[in-house]
């Protein structure tokens, strides 16, 4: 008799097709966002009202019988400080207040859904909120440390610099890896959580549900205005590169049909 797979795989295998189809929309997506500060703090932006969300759940269930297992963990996992410090690093205070206030006017609407479901779950099923304690901080500390090279080389910042990649700074007293922060979390999944069949299950599914709302989330960058003027400067960034590549090909085509034929047409 086979073994029961451990509960972050099972996990990790219902949200594999799902994953991937995240990884696709954030990898394209991050080719233009990285070109612009204002565009990356917008970006980021996006998701700070989901983990402020999430995170309060957590702190408001710290007496749940599960929820409570991770929460004595929340004070190394906690995004939200990360979020605020980089969007004050990259959007001016104006700008910040603008987004405060569509968040709570709730004009984006993707954002708006993913709040009041969050919310719906802490009243009616708790337990689900942590297919997003799960997912979400599995991507900022499974991929954290990469993506914040690309934003520290792609911003110009001093690779001994912590503003404006805080979201990826881990805090942790016994200076424990982000690899083993969760490795930490899974353990706590995995040996801790003690649930049912019934709401293993759930949580389970729960997960297609974290990325199909993240991915919704993704897809809303390109309503901004930053996104519009970083568009803009890309494409005139790939017309100048074509231009040049242009040029130079037509030169040494020149150069060679002018040097007694030696190369025909330029080959």
């Amino acid at each position: 008799m086979s073994a029961t797979p451990l509960l972050t795989d099972q996990m990790r295998a219902a949200t594999k097709s799902d994953h991937d189809k995240s990884d696709k929309l954030v990898n394209l997506k991050l080719a233009l966002v990285l070109t612009s500060p204002a565009l990356y703090g917008e970006a980021l932006g996006l998701f700070l009202p989901v983990f402020e969300t999430m995170e309060s759940i957590i702190d408001r269930n710290s007496k749940h019988p599960q929820i409570g297992k991770l929460h004595p963990m929340m004070d190394i996992l906690r995004r939200t400080p990360g979020f605020r410090s980089d969007l004050e690093y990259y959007l001016p205070g104006d700008r910040r207040q603008e987004l405060e206030k569509a968040w709570k006017n709730g004009e984006n609407a993707v954002i708006k859904e993913y709040v009041e479901h969050l919310e719906k779950l802490e009243k009616e099923d708790p337990v689900r909120v942590l297919a997003y304690a799960y997912h979400l901080n599995g991507g900022v500390l499974a991929g954290g440390q990469i993506i914040s090279r690309m934003v520290r080389k792609a911003m110009g910042l001093p690779n001994n610099q912590e503003e404006g990649v805080m979201v990826f700074k881990v805090k942790d007293e016994a200076s424990m890896s982000n690899k083993g922060v969760f490795q930490k979390v899974k353990s706590i999944f995995n040996e801790e959580l003690e649930l049912s069949a019934e709401s293993k299950q759930a949580l389970i599914q729960e997960g297609k549900e974290v990325f199909r709302l993240n991915n919704a989330l993704v897809s809303t960058v390109k309503g901004t205005q930053a996104w519009d003027q970083a568009a803009d400067a890309f494409t005139k960034k790939i017309l100048l590169i074509c231009c040049v590549i242009l040029a130079c090909y037509f030169a040494w085509h020149v150069f060679a049909l002018g040097s007694g034929g030696i190369l025909q047409h330029g080959y």
